[in-house]
């Protein structure tokens, strides 16, 4: 069958403890196949770059950090970059917990076609 797998993004203007939260739970509830979680990542030449640039939420200039997958390079209203790394690793263990119960208690994964 069709396996589904969705991207979840943190750290966008407006991105608040509670708000990443309800994102992580949002996942687990839909239960897809795969996830991949990130925190949004600014580009030169992007809008979103001249964005936070302008606001000062630019918090590193080492682009060895740009992957999106460990090191938050923004910061929210809310959130300093360190809180949405931790966002990240949490939404990433609540996740593998989530996996790791429901493979293990049923033994399959969710049946789409019902």
């Amino acid at each position: 069958g069709v396996k589904m797998h969705m991207t979840f993004m943190f750290g966008l203007p407006g991105e608040t403890l509670e708000t990443a939260k309800q994102t992580t739970d949002l996942a687990i509830q839909l239960a897809p196949d795969s996830v991949q979680f990130t925190v949004a990542t600014p580009f030169p030449g992007t809008a979103y770059w001249k964005e936070v640039n302008e606001e000062q939420k630019l918090t590193s200039n080492d682009f060895d950090k740009y992957d999106g997958f460990r090191s938050a390079v923004v910061r929210t209203d809310s959130l300093t970059s360190e809180q949405l790394e931790q966002c990240l690793r949490e939404a990433n263990r609540r996740w593998n917990e989530f996996r790791w119960n429901t493979k293990n208690h049923t033994g399959t994964h969710r049946d789409l076609s019902a």
